[in-house]
């Protein structure tokens, strides 16, 4: 009999007080991104959205990263011909429109995805283990989710070409320094750290009057005059992409990178039989 996993949840979902907490949880393959993560997370976005108890989302990792971006070992090739369609596209406008507070607990390394979805949560936090890194050029693609133009908002133009057009990897010390990320947290473990995020969001959250109007505003006027800004380099990424995919290119990269990993696996068992 083959094993049902349709019900598999690959996003926790967990409540503190007025926060819901999305944990991505595919440790075992550093929660990488698969369309059913997405589905559960656009599921958990939609269901904070509509209830009136819920203030704001805390975004997490379970494991050692907070992502490894997209899960190439599950790579669909409608996310590059009709990215927008997809769940890809709808998690990303989900993100882009949704009305309460958004915490981005980055508890370890994030890239691609990763990276990306963090330029559209209003405060970011990480440890000092994480890193973060968008190989999108290496991979025969193109910037995503706006990061053409939020992400040389935030660091600058310099800094925003190291990471998208050279696939610069960012430590965590330079992520504060270059604005990713509003502080650093030295914490022992993942719950440690994610305690600590709760707990100084809620007390924030406490001192705000009417939170569940305040919130809201303060968000709409801080991001509409920059919403079209956002839509129209997300279309023109995904153009991009679109056209980059009908070429192949991002297919050959795959390949090239599918082929030297074998190759690299195949000489360290040689040398492990060598040594025998």
């Amino acid at each position: 009999m083959v094993a049902d996993n349709s019900q598999e949840r690959v996003v926790v979902v967990e409540y503190k007080e007025s926060l819901e907490i999305i944990k991505l949880s595919r440790p075992a393959s550093k929660n990488a991104f698969n369309d059913k993560m997405y589905e559960q997370c656009i599921q958990a976005l939609e269901q904070a959205a509509s209830n009136p108890d819920v203030l704001a989302v805390v975004f997490t990792g379970e494991g050692d990263f907070f992502s490894s971006g997209a899960d190439v070992k599950q790579r669909n090739d409608k996310h590059l011909f009709q990215m927008e369609s997809t769940v890809v596209g709808r998690f990303m406008k989900l993100l882009v429109g949704f009305p309460k507070l958004v915490v981005a607990a980055v508890n370890g390394p994030a890239v691609g995805i990763g990276v990306t979805l963090l330029l559209h949560a209003d405060i970011v936090y990480c440890t000092r283990k994480a890193w973060f890194w968008t190989p999108f050029s290496f991979l025969g693609l193109a910037p995503e989710y706006a990061s053409s133009v939020v992400l040389p908002d935030i660091v600058g133009i310099y800094k925003a070409n190291e990471m998208l057009l050279l696939g610069k990897r960012v430590s965590a010390e330079e992520a504060l320094q270059f604005r990713l990320v509003a502080q650093i947290f030295d914490s022992r473990s993942n719950e440690e750290f994610l305690e600590t995020i709760c707990k100084s969001v809620l007390e924030s959250i406490s001192q705000i009057a009417v939170p569940e109007k305040g919130i809201p505003l303060f968000k709409q006027l801080i991001k509409s005059p920059r919403r079209a800004w956002v839509e129209d380099a997300m279309k023109r990424e995904f153009a991009a992409i679109r056209e980059r995919a009908f070429r192949g290119e991002p297919q050959q990269a795959f390949q090239r990178r599918g082929n030297a990993s074998a190759q690299k696996r195949e000489r360290s068992t040689l040398v492990q039989k060598a040594r025998l």
